[in-house]
């Protein structure tokens, strides 16, 4: 008995083995001292792939050999005529499913060896390859993953710029496959009754039966990012089989609900080996778009993003697929593009002002629905925003997640967006009011926040708040900052959406901005936007009820220093002025501080003179406090300061005052700056606050 082996007398098998010796009495052929081994790929059953090759290419000698590619087609019986029974057609929704694999084996003697995939002597790549070695028989050498080498072709020029291929089924079903359901050719895509797309034939028996497409895994390169984007219609048929196309609820998250809508998600396997028997992990990534409204029975559009991670960058095949539609209709897509985004972290947020004309990149947060509203601008062009309504929670809003990646621990993010409220009963315009406390009161004002999650534990941060005084009716601007700490900075899921707002009310959002500041630290000073100078309200509030709004020589005041002043206005009570948040890590018990302001009271359009000995409610005139609040509780008032002439001037009066910190001051939840106690109904202008360190 001579070592070697037997093979078939075929040119792939005995291109490696010239010294072959005819076996008598046998088609086949002994190589001796050979030891084959063989190894197999599966890849995609596309039509494209029917006329492909393996090429094995011996490195020490140039030569090759080509080995076939093979499928087995399922096929289903047709009637012709009366006849039933007559064999065969292929059944195109066995052949399309989204497992099926052309395979192609090679019977290699042990060398080294490059392998190409070719279709008529040109390289190809088949969109993935699953390699699985055949076992070993009983010789040695044989190859193994170190002496074959998978050579995949270059990349043609611009071929990773759209991760989709086919997308707008120009080329029919070429590159599609299904989840169940089938797949076929349509016309009636976007552009018209004869735009061709594709979609499923009728035959889908879950919500999870879909179109789908593998994904070039050359193309999969870790921390990429792209904007998946597609068209979809629903059809339905009628009781005479005709088609019609059928609405869906962009709200709508049960996936077996009958108007769910579909989506895009991503699936993933991985070989975890490459011999028979070795595990094979599936992995999901959901959803990568989702339909945006408004949605219409017709065409409508999916929005999402895919970022390529570890897990997609190393899985044997990547496979985008829709799902979630009801039972009995077809789901039907055009236009499907998976293109490079350079996302940068100059804005957190995309699609801010809604000048898409539908709601991309922003979901519904809580219980509650969103869709676009037209409130055009006055010439009449359109000016989109994101209506909530249905709402169901005082947080339920439009939301957009952040890509978590732009967030570093202590970087500081300004926000600012207009909000409108309406009356979910009537639509009519809804006032807030700033010192409404419950959420549970139509008149609670909106505040922006942000929320984070990690694992089962969620945050949330203050990350702005009305702006000015309210204007009914009209889109009220928003504003606030919010620095990144320890849990955002490592939280799975950072969103900003709106809150406080009672159930009975609507909300409208628009102009939603959030880039990164500059963190205001003690050394920047103890008061921000102290005179109005910003031109607006930030960083001030109502306290204890009126109004706060910046005011300049246009409304008739002239401020004591530079353009601005602030105006508390509203005044129902003595105690109400307007307040400032400290940051109590800026001051210190031990420290003295001096603070001051420049105040002018006006009354009916004249200069209102305060008793600076009275502590009456009617001329009493204003101080300076200190208010500590905790969670819960009131307030805890320190008068800092106040005036001290013996009468108050027409026009600027200056206050003044030097204090320090009591310890439950700079523990409290909330330690503030309070302007307030001047006459009730008085109006009271600001301006110039300052506070010091003196010791």
């Amino acid at each position: 008995h001579r070592p070697g082996f037997v093979v078939s007398n075929n040119i792939s098998m005995t291109k490696f083995c010239p010294e072959a010796e005819m076996m008598e009495g046998s088609c086949a052929k002994f190589c001796p001292g050979k030891c084959f081994r063989a190894v197999s790929f599966g890849f995609s059953p596309d039509e494209y792939f029917n006329d492909m090759v393996l090429r094995a290419t011996d490195t020490a000698t140039g030569q090759y050999t080509d080995f076939i590619s093979y499928y087995t087609n399922q096929s289903s019986f047709t009637t012709i005529g009366n006849k039933t029974g007559q064999c065969c057609i292929a059944d195109v929704v066995a052949n399309t499913v989204e497992f099926r694999r052309r395979y192609v084996t090679a019977h290699l003697p042990y060398g080294d060896y490059n392998l190409t995939f070719a279709v008529r002597g040109n390289p190809v790549w088949p969109i993935f390859q699953e390699m699985q070695w055949g076992r070993p028989f009983n010789c040695s050498p044989y190859i193994d993953d170190t002496t074959i080498h998978i050579v995949p072709p270059p990349l043609p020029p611009g071929w990773c710029d759209d991760l989709a291929t086919n997308g707008d089924g120009s080329e029919g079903r070429h590159y599609w496959v299904h989840t169940g359901g089938g797949i076929q050719a349509w016309t009636g895509g976007v552009g018209g009754a004869n735009d061709p797309c594709v979609g499923s034939s009728g035959l889908r028996k879950d919500n999870f039966a879909g179109p789908a497409q593998f994904l070039d895994t050359r193309c999969l390169s870790e921390g990429l990012e792209y904007e998946v984007t597609a068209n979809f219609k629903l059809m339905a048929k009628d009781a005479n089989n005709n088609s019609f196309a059928v609405a869906c609820n962009p709200n709508e998250r049960a996936s077996m609900a009958y108007y769910s809508c579909p989506r895009l998600s991503i699936e993933m396997r991985t070989m975890l080996g490459h011999n028979i028997g070795d595990e094979i992990q599936t992995l999901y990534m959901f959803p990568v778009a989702t339909a945006v409204a408004p949605a219409t029975a017709g065409w409508n559009t999916m929005v999402g993003t895919l970022t390529i991670l570890p897990e997609v960058a190393n899985a044997t095949t990547v496979m985008i697929y829709s799902e979630r539609a009801r039972l009995g209709v077809d789901i039907l897509l055009d236009n499907l593009k998976i293109l490079p985004r350079a996302r940068t972290c100059d804005s957190l947020i995309l699609n801010g002002d809604f000048a898409s004309g539908d709601t991309r990149y922003f979901t519904n947060y809580g219980v509650g629905q969103i869709n676009i509203v037209n409130l055009k601008n006055p010439d009449g062009s359109a000016n989109y925003a994101v209506w909530s309504y249905n709402r169901q929670q005082y947080f339920a809003s439009a939301a957009q997640e952040f890509k978590v990646s732009c967030l570093n621990f202590n970087d500081t993010f300004k926000v600012s967006a207009k909000v409108a409220l309406v009356s979910a009963a009537t639509g009519a315009a809804v006032t807030c009011l700033p010192a409404t406390k419950s959420y549970n009161d139509s008149t609670h004002c909106p505040e922006m926040v942000v929320t984070a999650i990690k694992g089962n534990v969620t945050k949330t941060y203050s990350a702005g708040a009305l702006i000015g005084s309210w204007k009914t009716g009209l889109l009220n601007d928003l504003y606030g900052e919010f620095t990144v700490d320890e849990f955002m900075d490592t939280a799975e899921l950072v969103q900003i959406s709106v809150s406080g707002v009672a159930t009975s009310v609507d909300i409208i959002l628009d102009d939603l901005s959030i880039v990164q500041g500059t963190q205001w630290t003690c050394d920047m000073g103890l008061v921000r936007n102290a005179g109005a100078e910003d031109g607006d309200t930030k960083s001030w509030s109502p306290w204890l009820g009126g109004t706060i709004d910046a005011v300049n020589a246009t409304k008739g005041i002239i401020a004591k220093d530079g353009s601005f002043s602030f105006v508390s206005d509203g005044r129902l009570l003595s105690a109400a002025g307007i307040q400032q948040v400290l940051n109590p890590t800026c001051f210190s018990l031990s420290g003295v501080y001096s603070v001051s302001a420049w105040i002018k009271l006006v009354t009916n359009n004249t200069d209102f003179a305060c008793d600076p000995a009275s502590t009456a409610l009617s001329n009493r005139c204003p101080l300076i406090e200190i208010a500590a609040t905790n969670t819960g509780g009131g307030a805890t008032l320190h008068p800092v300061g106040g005036f001290s002439g013996s009468s108050w001037n027409a026009g600027w009066n200056e206050i003044t005052g030097t204090f320090q910190f009591f310890d439950l001051e700079l523990a409290a939840g909330t330690t503030s700056l309070v302007i307030a106690e001047a006459a009730t109904g008085v109006k009271m202008y600001v301006d110039k606050v300052d506070i010091k360190r003196v010791l």
